[in-house]
């Protein structure tokens, strides 16, 4: 079991430090797949690993070189270890390639992209404590993993341009869950804010905080009413705010899993995709280095009508 947990200690942190670097631009050019056959998951991402990995090896080559001791035996050794220092520092002045010294061309072949894989449903549901082949019969977390093992691909390029949704949320600490009224947007953005593998949207994950007074108290309203394809609610100050909002924070790209899944490029981990009942599963993890933690929002989310 302990050999297990460390093991998904690893791959949680590779995925992490892959999504950092994919988000900053470090790894701008995803190496192709070994073969054409449908790749796992787990054995691709090592792939993806290696640019970073052979950096930092360079590194630390360089800085060892420039940092070692040669002992005098004798006055023509000393001047053979002088020059040879002398030699190592120019060197060192050379910087180091990087993965983003070759930028993507325009014309990147799709295959190109990264394989990225599904949120790991199995260890967020062991993380909070789900029962397992029992479907929940109250709203939470644990509903909205059950949701995403069978849901299918969202089609999330805004069919209007500026869709937004609205839902509820509950955001789980330890062993403590928050309820919170959960918003998103998916704005069309053109192909060349994004790389040629990734959607041509930028995706976008808010809060209706109790701050904001009667939106938060007409929430529940709104949100039934969508959730029973009832239509917009007449005068809710929750859609109000919803469809006049303009400051979205940590808007990020996004790309599809090898999955059925979406996942943004954001500060945190965040999957999305369609429910049976057209509504969106939302999982956003609170660190790419989560371990066997389950920390984050879950959420479940409907379409609010232009």
């Amino acid at each position: 079991m302990a050999q297990t947990h460390r093991n998904l200690d690893a791959e949680y942190r590779y995925r992490h430090v892959i999504r950092v670097a994919l988000r900053v631009g470090r790894l701008d050019e995803p190496l192709r797949p070994p073969s054409k056959s449908r790749p796992i998951a787990t054995s691709m991402r090592p792939s993806l690993f290696l640019p970073a990995l052979t950096a930092l090896a360079a590194a630390a080559c360089v800085s060892g070189t420039s940092g070692s001791v040669v002992s005098a035996a004798s006055p023509s050794s000393t001047a053979t270890a002088a020059a040879t220092a002398t030699s190592t520092s120019t060197e060192t002045t050379t910087p180091i390639p990087t993965a983003t010294a070759i930028p993507i061309a325009a014309n990147e072949p799709a295959d190109h992209a990264p394989r990225l894989a599904d949120a790991d449903v199995a260890t967020l549901e062991a993380g909070l404590k789900c029962t397992p082949g029992s479907p929940p019969k109250v709203a939470g977390p644990c509903k909205v993993l059950v949701a995403m093992k069978t849901c299918s691909d969202w089609e999330s390029v805004a069919s209007s341009g500026d869709d937004r949704w609205i839902g509820h949320g509950w955001q789980a600490t330890g062993t403590t869950t928050v309820n919170q009224v959960t918003i998103l947007r998916s704005r069309t953005v053109p192909p060349t804010e994004v790389k040629p593998w990734q959607l041509p949207v930028k995706i976008a994950v808010g809060v209706i905080g109790k701050d904001a007074g009667r939106a938060f108290a007409q929430a529940d309203v709104a949100i039934n009413a969508y959730a029973h394809h009832a239509g917009p609610p007449t005068k809710n100050a929750a859609v109000d705010l919803l469809k006049q909002k303009s400051d979205w924070t940590d808007e990020a790209a996004a790309a599809r899993t090898m999955g059925s899944m979406v996942e943004t490029f954001s500060d945190h981990p965040t999957y999305l995709c369609q429910g049976a009942d057209q509504q969106i599963e939302l999982v956003q993890q609170a660190s790419g280095d989560i371990g066997l933690k389950s920390d984050g929002l879950y959420a479940e989310l409907w379409p609010v009508s232009p």
